[in-house]
């Protein structure tokens, strides 16, 4: 017997998405990534990491449009909740 997925909750009529970004690319930065992009009641709009190619590949990959190696410039123009 296997547990059933999760369902992310529908977003209520007329409530705003909540933009999101995340720090940090590694192990717990990725789960992060991934549970943001699931969510529909979020917009994930700026990644920060020092690691170039996971920056780059993972923004494609999520269509993530802000990405930034310095995490104080992503936290000073994102416009994050």
């Amino acid at each position: 017997m296997t547990a059933a997925a999760p369902q992310a909750a529908a977003q209520p009529e007329g409530m705003r998405r909540l933009r999101a970004g995340v720090i940090g690319l590694g192990w717990a930065g990725q789960q992060h990534l991934a549970a943001y992009a699931a969510d529909p009641t979020v917009d994930l709009v700026a990644l920060s990491a020092m690691e170039e190619h996971l920056l780059e590949r993972l923004g494609e990959e999520h269509q993530v449009p802000g990405r930034y190696r310095d995490w104080r410039q992503m936290l000073a123009e994102a416009e994050l909740d």
